[in-house]
Order: structure tokens, then C-alpha cells, then sequence
């Protein structure tokens, strides 16, 4: 990060939440990790620490909730953490159907 921001490139910061693995349960809601208290604590704690370790860094552009993950209460919930905790950078994610 320090690179990017001394060289003025930009960066989106990613969670590291990937499921596509989980691709053929995504119909079934329950079962899915973005949709699973199971997997809830886990999947927001990626995004605090990533948002922690970066908070600083002046080359994130937004945060990214993660690559492809389902979508469920659990995004909605980091969504609300990062938008909370950092009002001024926008959020991406992107899922396909």
C-alpha cells in the first residue's frame, strides 16, 4: 500500500471472503456462508481487519466486501461497519446470479 499511494495509484480493498465453492447451495439461503449465522462472526471479522490494517492508507479508493460471495444479512452488516466507520469511501462488491 505504501507503494500505491507513494506512486499515486489507486486501490480497492478487498475482503478476503470468497465462496464459489458454495455456488450450487446459493438457491438454498440457509446453507450458504453469506446467509449462515455460522459463518457470520468470520465473514465480518475479514472485513473489520481489513478495514483496521488500511484505515490509514491514503490509496484506497473504496472497500470491497468481498469477491463473489453470495450476498446476504452478513454483507449488510459489513456494508453498515465500513459505512459507519468511513463515510468518506464508497463500497463495491459484485456477486453474479
Amino acid at each position: 500500500y505504501e507503494l500505491c499511494s507513494s506512486l499515486g495509484l489507486y486501490v480497492v480493498d478487498e475482503a478476503n471472503v470468497e465462496t464459489h465453492g458454495f455456488d450450487p447451495l446459493f438457491r438454498n439461503n440457509t446453507a450458504h456462508p453469506a446467509c449462515s449465522p455460522t459463518w457470520a462472526a468470520a465473514i465480518l471479522q475479514r472485513g473489520v481487519d481489513m478495514y483496521e490494517r488500511d484505515k490509514t492508507q491514503p490509496c484506497i479508493i473504496m472497500w470491497s466486501l468481498g469477491n463473489e460471495s453470495g450476498h446476504g444479512p452478513t454483507h449488510d452488516a459489513l456494508a453498515a461497519y465500513l459505512r459507519a466507520k468511513d463515510p468518506s469511501r464508497p463500497i463495491h462488491y459484485e456477486v453474479h446470479p
